[in-house]
């Protein structure tokens, strides 16, 4: 099975993903404003979707600034 797996900020939460972003998009000449920026893995293996979500949130997220979906 294939599990995508996003991870998303949090309202309100400034990531500092999403500022290295932002900032590389200033510093290119083009706005940045409203920029998210969402992780995304794929992950193959021969387990249940349950396991795949404790992993989403147990070991990839950040939970401070992070939510998961599975």
């Amino acid at each position: 099975m294939l599990y995508k797996i996003r991870l998303i900020p949090k309202l309100g939460a400034d990531s500092p993903e999403s500022r290295r972003v932002a900032r590389t998009l200033v510093d290119a000449g083009l706005n940045a404003q409203g920029i998210t920026h969402i992780r995304l893995f794929l992950i193959e293996g021969d387990f249940p979707r349950e396991q795949a979500v404790r992993v989403a949130a147990h070991l990839l997220a950040d939970p401070v600034l992070e939510t998961t979906e599975v």
